[in-house]
């Protein structure tokens, strides 16, 4: 995470939006809003993650959107396929496959302005977009 932070600090003046990518949900805590999804699995990470204390902050207090990309979703019929969030200039992506009927990925388009949109393009369905978009699957606070 050093290099990653060192690279943030250093080139984000000279790009619009940055791309980080993980494999595994890393904002998914046990107290926290994203408890409630369901990862392919938890193994092999660290009983404690700096996610929150130190990568997010990182990104979080810069001017340029970010969008985080995990993929370790939809692999069993017990795990969901995929997930949306975003607050302030983050947005936070889950997706994946393994499972087939969720089996999806996310293609990510940037236009002439630097805008940034998604097709959730379904893998098992003649219509490509059958999932909707990926905003609809935006996690929100239980009530």
């Amino acid at each position: 995470m050093i290099f990653m932070g060192f690279l943030a600090r250093t080139n984000y003046q000279t790009v619009d939006n940055i791309f980080v990518l993980f494999h595994q949900l890393l904002w998914w805590d046990s107290g926290n809003k994203y408890s409630k999804i369901k990862a392919n699995s938890f193994e092999g990470r660290a009983a404690s993650i700096n996610f929150w204390s130190e990568v997010e902050p990182l990104f979080h207090r810069l001017p340029n959107h970010v969008v985080f990309f995990a993929g370790d979703m939809g692999a069993a019929s017990w795990s969901d396929d995929f997930m949306y969030d975003s607050y302030d200039n983050i947005e936070l992506i889950c997706s994946g496959m393994g499972e087939n009927i969720g089996d999806n990925f996310v293609i990510v388009n940037v236009d002439q302005n630097k805008n940034v949109s998604y097709d959730l393009i379904c893998l098992n369905d003649s219509t490509l977009e059958c999932f909707g978009e990926i905003t609809d699957y935006r996690v929100s606070l239980a009530k």
